[in-house]
C-alpha cells in the first residue's frame, strides 16, 4: 500500500517497491484492500486514543475553541481565492539551467506526480524520476535533486521537525530493487539566502548590535554547516550557527523590508545547485521489495519494512534514531493513528488478531479478535483513534469502539467500498472517495457532506492532486469541467475549491475567470490575448499533481507535459 498526503503540511507517506525488478507487480494486498490512506492533521501533543476522557478532551477544545465562526471562514475564503491567474510557468525538461550531470531519464517528457513547497522553493518530481528545485524568487530552475545519472526519485518528504526534504530513490545500478532514502538539511538559517544582499543603494544601521551592513552579509563555512562568516564593512567576524542564527534575527527587525531579501538559508545546498550535500538514511535497513518506507508526520516517526527478514522498525522522525522494533511473520500490515498503531495479523477463518501498541515505545495497549463473516474477502481495516473501521465484500461497515466493544453498522447499499479516505482528526471526520465523487462522514456511520460540482478529473483517486487545508475546512482539487460551463476548449477542467462543512464550491479556477478581463489587459493586443487563453487552457488540460501553498496564498499544478503552473491573485 502507498500512503498519500494531501493535507497542509501534515501527511502519512508510504512509498513501497513496485516489484523486485522495479518494473511491475506489487506487494501482496495487506487486508486493508491495498487502498491509499491520508492523514490530515494539523496539531502534534496527542493524549492516549483508548482513554475514556480523550472524546471529551476534544469536544471540550472544539467548544471553547478560538477559531472563527464558520460563516466568517467562508466569507474569507471566498475573498482569499478571488480572480486567480496563471503568473508563472516552469519546465521540468528546460534545456536552459544549471545541471551538473547528464540525465537520460530528461530524453523523454513525464508527468508531474508529486510538488513541495518549502520556503520559496518548488521541487517537482516527475514520474520518470527526475526532480527539479526552482526558485520562487528568480523562477529559475536551481538544480535536480539527483545525484546520479541513474537515480529514479520515487518520492518526496519534507521533514519540518528539522527542516530537511527527504528523497526516496531507486537505482539502475542496483536493478531498481531496493529503497535508497537521502536527507537534505534546510534548517542552516530560516531567514536569509545563500548572499543576502542589501539593496544597492541602501545601507542599514542596526544600533543595538552596532553593525554597519553596507552590501553584503556573506555567509560560508570550512565544514559547510558548522561555521558562517559574516562581512562587513569595518570588519570580519567568526560565528558559530547558533549565534548568527539569533543575530539574524534581530537584525530583521532593523533591517528596511526593501532592503533585503530574505529566503531560507538551510536550502543553501540546493541553491548553490549542490543536493549531494545530503546524506544517507536507513542504511542498514534492506529495503527490497516488498518492502517499505512510511513517513508519519503525525507522530514524528518513520516505519520501515525489511521482506528479507520481516521486520518492521520504528524511527524517530526528528533524529532519525531507532526506538523500537516489531519482529513477527504473521503481522500482515500496520496502520498508524495519532498515538497508536494497529497490528494486522494472519485472518483465520471467523477472526482476524489484531493488536493496538503505543507509538511511542511498542507497548501493548489492547489485543484481541475482530470476528469476521466467512468466506468473505475483507476490503479494508483502518483506526482512527478509538475507532476501527471494518468492511468486507457487500457487508455492513462495522464502526467498532474499541475502548467498552460497541458496534456501530452502516448498510453497504449506504457506504460502499471507496477507493481512498482521508481522515481529519481536527474535525473527527473522514472523506471517501469512490468514483470520482467525495463524501465526508462521521464516526456514527452518518454522511455529513456531499461535495456540489466536485466531480474529480481522474478516476483513479490520486491525492497528489488533492489538497486539504491546514485547518481542515477546504478542499482544493481538479475536477472535470461543469456541463453548464462555456469553456473555450472542453478539455480543460478547473480547480475547485469547495468547503468540508457544507459541500459548497466557493471558488473555482478555469479557462473562463483565469484569463485577464480587458479592463485589466488595458492595451493588449487580441494576439497576446489568445496566447494567454492558450497557456490557461494548455495549463488545465490535465493536471497530474497540485499543491497548494497557505503562506503565499498560490496554487502550483503540474502536468502530463512535466510543466509546472502557478496560480495566484
Amino acid at each position: 500500500m502507498e500512503g498519500f498526503g494531501g493535507s497542509g503540511g501534515s501527511r502519512n507517506r508510504r512509498i513501497t517497491m513496485a516489484s523486485s525488478t522495479g518494473r511491475g507487480g506489487s506487494r501482496p494486498p495487506p487486508l486493508c484492500g491495498g487502498r491509499r490512506r491520508v492523514v490530515a492533521t494539523k496539531k502534534h501533543g496527542w493524549s492516549n486514543p483508548l482513554s475514556v476522557n480523550n472524546s471529551v478532551k476534544k469536544l471540550q477544545r472544539r467548544e471553547i475553541s478560538s477559531k472563527p465562526n464558520r460563516a466568517s471562514a467562508i466569507t474569507k475564503s471566498l475573498h482569499r481565492f478571488r480572480n486567480f491567474r496563471l503568473t508563472e510557468r516552469y519546465d521540468i525538461h528546460d534545456p536552459v539551467g544549471q545541471c551538473s550531470l547528464v540525465l537520460p531519464l530528461l530524453m523523454k517528457r513525464a508527468k508531474v506526480i508529486e510538488i513541495v513547497v518549502v520556503h520559496d522553493i518548488v521541487f517537482a518530481l516527475a514520474s520518470s524520476g527526475v526532480c527539479a528545485a526552482f526558485s520562487r524568487d528568480t523562477n529559475k530552475r536551481i538544480c535536480f535533486l539527483n545525484i546520479y545519472p541513474d537515480e529514479v526519485i520515487r518520492s518526496l518528504f519534507y521533514n519540518k521537525n528539522n527542516d530537511s526534504l527527504i528523497t526516496v530513490s531507486v537505482y539502475a545500478s542496483d536493478n531498481f530493487s531496493s529503497l535508497k532514502c537521502r536527507s537534505i538539511r534546510i534548517d542552516f538559517l530560516f531567514h536569509s539566502k545563500a548572499a543576502a544582499f542589501l539593496h544597492p543603494k541602501t545601507a542599514a544601521f542596526c544600533p543595538k548590535t552596532t553593525v554597519f551592513w553596507t552590501k553584503a552579509a556573506t555567509f560560508c563555512s570550512a565544514q559547510r554547516t558548522k561555521a558562517a562568516t559574516f562581512c562587513s564593512a569595518q570588519k570580519l567576524q567568526l560565528f558559530s550557527t547558533q549565534k548568527l542564527q539569533l543575530l539574524v534575527q534581530k537584525l530583521q527587525f532593523f533591517v528596511p523590508p526593501k532592503s533585503c531579501s530574505f529566503l531560507s538559508q538551510g536550502l543553501i545546498y540546493i541553491q548553490r545547485g549542490k543536493p549531494d550535500e545530503g546524506f544517507p538514511l536507513f542504511e542498514t535497513e534492506s529495503l527490497k521489495w516488498p518492502g517499505f518506507v512510511e513517513f508519519d508526520d503525525v507522530n514524528e516517526k518513520v516505519l520501515t519494512y525489511s521482506a528479507q527478514d520481516s521486520i518492521y522498525k520504528v524511527f524517530d522522525l526528528k533524529n532519525y534514531t531507532l526506538l523500537y522494533s516489531i519482529a513477527d511473520k504473521h503481522v500482515e500490515e500496520i496502520k498508524i493513528s495519532p498515538g497508536i498503531m494497529l497490528l494486522i495479523f494472519s485472518r483465520g477463518q471467523s477472526h482476524v488478531p489484531l493488536k493496538i501498541l503505543s507509538i511511542e515505545d511498542g507497548t501493548v495497549l489492547k489485543d484481541f479478535n475482530h470476528l469476521l463473516h466467512r468466506n468473505k474477502k475483507v476490503d479494508f481495516i483502518e483506526q482512527f483513534n478509538e475507532k476501527l473501521l471494518v468492511k468486507q465484500d457487500n457487508e455492513n461497515l462495522q464502526i467498532l469502539d474499541v475502548r467498552n466493544a460497541e458496534v456501530k453498522e452502516v448498510g453497504s447499499t449506504k457506504f460502499m467500498t471507496p477507493s481512498a479516505f482521508i481522515f481529519l482528526y481536527e474535525n473527527q471526520l473522514f472523506l471517501t472517495f469512490r468514483n470520482q465523487t467525495v463524501s465526508v462522514w462521521n464516526f456514527r456511520g452518518e454522511l455529513v457532506t456531499s461535495f456540489e460540482d466536485h466531480v474529480l478529473s481522474h478516476p483513479d483517486c490520486n491525492t497528489n492532486n488533492i489538497y486539504i487545508t491546514s485547518d481542515q475546512d477546504l478542499i482544493v482539487s481538479f475536477c472535470k469541467a461543469a456541463d453548464n460551463q462555456q469553456f473555450t476548449d472542453r478539455r480543460a477542467g478547473s480547480i475547485n475549491i469547495s468547503n468540508i462543512w457544507t459541500g459548497k464550491c466557493i471558488a473555482k479556477i478555469n479557462s473562463s475567470n483565469a484569463i485577464s478581463s480587458k479592463e485589466e489587459e488595458g492595451s493588449s493586443s487580441s494576439r497576446s490575448r489568445q496566447i494567454e487563453v492558450n497557456m490557461v487552457e494548455e495549463a488545465l488540460e490535465d493536471i497530474t499533481a497540485l499543491y497548494f501553498d497557505e503562506d503565499r496564498n498560490e496554487i502550483y499544478t503540474g502536468n502530463s507535459n512535466g510543466l509546472v503552473h502557478v496560480w495566484s491573485n
